[in-house]
Formats: structure tokens, C-alpha cells, sequence
């Protein structure tokens, strides 16, 4: 099964690997130290990170990279607020039919009905500071997922069915171990010792 798993026979996903790892995610974030902490929380899962200062460097950020997985959105900032920043990216995503992309508030507030504020403004989520890191963790790795199984939904879905592989090779323990697990899944093998032969089966 190792050897299949070498020449990428499934398409299985690694078990192991984290949601938020590899992904891009902008911070807005007024205050260093705030930075430095979420910096610090998510360097661990290898995340491509990108801060800016205020809402209004958030969108400029945004207008030239719309990629981003995830954004952490500070409501409280100067120039240009988290409250505004959001409802302007809300209003361009639909104004352009874009995928909406995931944006957690981050704010000190903890007043009654804040969080209702949050969510009106176009957020999905609500973290209250300080940031406790695994409910951090946890909030980013369930909005980047359900915007994944988001844009799987969108996508066209098939499957490609393997009847039969065609192998070169001579080492026999080689055939007969490919033999025996691709049969669990219903494929023959056909083994092929010359090249010339093997160019003339797939042609």
C-alpha cells in the first residue's frame, strides 16, 4: 500500500494534516502586541500570514489579493473601523458574484448584543479578547473547512473509475504485491517487460 501511496493511486487526504495548515489568512490588527500573539498561535500550522493596521489597508490588501482563506478582523481600529471594513468586502462580494470569504471578529467588547453587531456587519464569527488560542485554533480550522466544503459543493463532481493498469516492469515481487492489493479493488494488471511494447498498448 506505501508503494501506491508513492505513485499517488489514491487521492486520499492526509489524516495528520491540520486545516489551517497552508493557508492564507490576513490579520487586522491594530495593536503590535495582538499581532505578535495571533502571529505566534498560528505559526505552528505553517500559516501564510499577512497584517495590516486598519480596516481601510485591509481592503487595499484585499483588492489585490483575493485568495485569502480566512480573515481576522479586529473591529475596533482607527482610519476605518472592522464593522465598516467587513460590510464593504460583504457589499463588493455580492456587487461581483465573489465566494465569500470567512471573516472572524476580534474585539475587546463584551457588552450585550455585541456580537449581534458582528454578525450583522457580515461576520461569521465572534472571538472576545484576550484570545484563548485553541478556541482560536478551533474557529479558524471550522470556518476555513465549511468554506472548502463550500466551493467542493460548487464544483462539478465525477469520479473516474480504474479498470486496469498496464505495468513495466521485471522485478517480479513488484507485480505480485500491485497485483494483490489492486485486486481488493477490482483492477487487473498487465505487466509489460519492453518499452516498445509498452508504447504500443498505450497508443
Amino acid at each position: 500500500l506505501d508503494i501506491l501511496k508513492q505513485f499517488n493511486f489514491f487521492n486520499d487526504k492526509v489524516a495528520n494534516i491540520h486545516p489551517l495548515t497552508g493557508k492564507s489568512v490576513l490579520l487586522v490588527e491594530d495593536l503590535p502586541y495582538n499581532r505578535l500573539i495571533i502571529n505566534k498561535i498560528l505559526s505552528k500550522y505553517k500559516v501564510h500570514l499577512k497584517e495590516v493596521e486598519n480596516g481601510q489597508m485591509a481592503l487595499e490588501e484585499w483588492h489585490k489579493n483575493r485568495n485569502y482563506d480566512l480573515i481576522l478582523m479586529d473591529m475596533n481600529m482607527p482610519v476605518m473601523d472592522g464593522f465598516s471594513a467587513t460590510k464593504e468586502i460583504r457589499k463588493i462580494e455580492q456587487d461581483s458574484n465573489l465566494n465569500r470569504v470567512p471573516i472572524i471578529a476580534l474585539t475587546a467588547l463584551a457588552m450585550v448584543g455585541d456580537q449581534e453587531k458582528c454578525m450583522q456587519a457580515g461576520c461569521d464569527e465572534y472571538l472576545s479578547k484576550p484570545i484563548d488560542s485553541a478556541v482560536l485554533i478551533n474557529l479558524c480550522a471550522q470556518q476555513i473547512q465549511q468554506g472548502d466544503q463550500s466551493e467542493d459543493d460548487k464544483s462539478e463532481q465525477f469520479t473516474i473509475k480504474l479498470d486496469r493498469v498496464l505495468l513495466k516492469t521485471a522485478n517480479d515481487i513488484y507485480h505480485a504485491t500491485l497485483k494483490k492489493i489492486l485486486s481488493r479493488f477490482g483492477i487487473d494488471i498487465e505487466i509489460v517487460a519492453e518499452q516498445d511494447l509498452l508504447l504500443e498498448k498505450i497508443a
